[in-house]
């Protein structure tokens, strides 16, 4: 999957801009799914979507790990890579 997004940029950045938004979209569905599943309390949702609480240890160093991840070194080449093309230079 990694190569196929990779050979989309020979196509220009819509097509893999395309398909990243694709697959963003496919995540969210996805959490939406699951948390349809679950059943949790609507309330406990609604307060904890404006309220953080992180609760143990363990808890700490998931939420560090969810913003590393977040942060990693390709993701910001990846980014970067998209925004060169579009930036014309004058003369």
């Amino acid at each position: 999957v990694t190569y196929f997004i990779l050979t989309l940029e020979k196509y220009g950045f819509r097509p893999l801009e395309k398909f990243i938004a694709a697959f963003a979209i496919l995540i969210s569905l996805c959490y939406l799914v699951e948390t349809i599943l679950s059943k949790p309390e609507i309330s406990q949702i609604a307060y904890h979507s404006v309220v953080p609480w992180l609760g143990n240890k363990e808890s700490i160093m998931l939420a560090v790990g969810v913003i590393g991840a977040t942060v990693m070194p390709h993701a910001i080449y990846l980014h970067s890579s998209l925004t060169q093309r579009r930036i014309i230079p004058r003369n």
